[in-house]
Order: C-alpha cells, then sequence, then structure tokens
C-alpha cells in the first residue's frame, strides 16, 4: 500500500484516511527533491573525473617507468658487447630500424 502525505512539522499526515492500527510499523518513503538529485549528480561527476585524472596519471608514470627499463635493457646488452660488438651490432640496427629525424631550433 503506498499512501500519500504531507509533513506538518512534527509528524507525517496522510491526505487520506488510512485503515492502521494504533502504533502499526510503517516504512516512509520520502522522495529526493530535485536540488539534492541534481547536487548528488554533480559530486558523482566530480569524483569520476577525479578518478579518471588519477588514472591517467598512473598510466603517465607506468609508461615512464616502462621507457626507463626499455633504455636500461639496452645499456645493459651495449656494456655486455666489445666496443667492435657494439658498432656493428648499431650499424645493423641503423639498416633495419628508421628514425624520425628532429630538427632543433
Amino acid at each position: 500500500m503506498t499512501i500519500e502525505g504531507y509533513f506538518d512539522g512534527t509528524a507525517v499526515r496522510p491526505l487520506e484516511p488510512v485503515d492502521l492500527k494504533p502504533q502499526q510499523k510503517v516504512f516512509i518513503d520520502i522522495p529526493e527533491q530535485q536540488e539534492d538529485v541534481e547536487e548528488r549528480k554533480k559530486k558523482q561527476r566530480a569524483f569520476l573525473q577525479d578518478l579518471a585524472d588519477h588514472a591517467e596519471e598512473i598510466h603517465e608514470e607506468e609508461e615512464s617507468a616502462r621507457k626507463t627499463r626499455q633504455k636500461k635493457a639496452v645499456d645493459d646488452l651495449f656494456n655486455l658487447l666489445s666496443d667492435d660488438e657494439a658498432k656493428a651490432f648499431g650499424e645493423e640496427m641503423k639498416t633495419h630500424l628508421r628514425f624520425k629525424t628532429v630538427e632543433l631550433s
């Protein structure tokens, strides 16, 4: 059963007569006001934006760490090679890889 009513400042009053016994337990559902709904949505959007910003920061940190690990692996490899082997390896890489040329002004 759903009963429509109002709060008079002291008690909830039904708009129509109801068939309830004294001290009968009832549940009252109070609909949110439109401004409450909008404020809650605003807070949720702000929370989601903060979460997205944090995820982007983590991704950038992971990308930076990955590049650092790759550079260290290449450095370690070159440290294992003799000077002649490192030079030959570098020349071989130049023929198989094309590096983008960047001009600095």
